[in-house]
């Protein structure tokens, strides 16, 4: 059975890789914010997750940053088996946030 830390990390990790492909890290950063997961099933095989920004969320963000300085996203994710079986939810938000000038 996967321990359920290791499926917290593999929960976490989208928002901060995500966040490196969609945003410029040399104008901004992701900081996790809250991360809440309910365990659904025992892992007992490799676990998979999908994540994606849509252009709008990721037009949205940008704006936000230049005006605001930082701006929230949230990621909804499963975690699945090799199966395709849920083993857990998550419910993330994270916060982009411009570096300091």
């Amino acid at each position: 059975i996967m321990y359920a830390g290791a499926l917290f990390t593999v929960a976490e990790i989208p928002g901060g890789a995500l966040f490196m492909s969609a945003f410029d890290m040399s104008k901004c950063y992701p900081i996790l914010a809250d991360l809440a997961i309910k365990f659904v099933k025992p892992a007992m095989t490799d676990v998979f997750v999908e994540a994606k920004l849509s252009e709008e969320d990721i037009a949205r963000v940008n704006a936000e940053l230049e005006s605001n300085g930082k701006s929230n996203y949230v990621l909804n994710l499963e975690l699945t088996d090799a199966n395709g079986v849920v083993v857990a939810t998550t419910h993330a938000t994270y916060q982009a946030r411009m570096h300091k000038r």
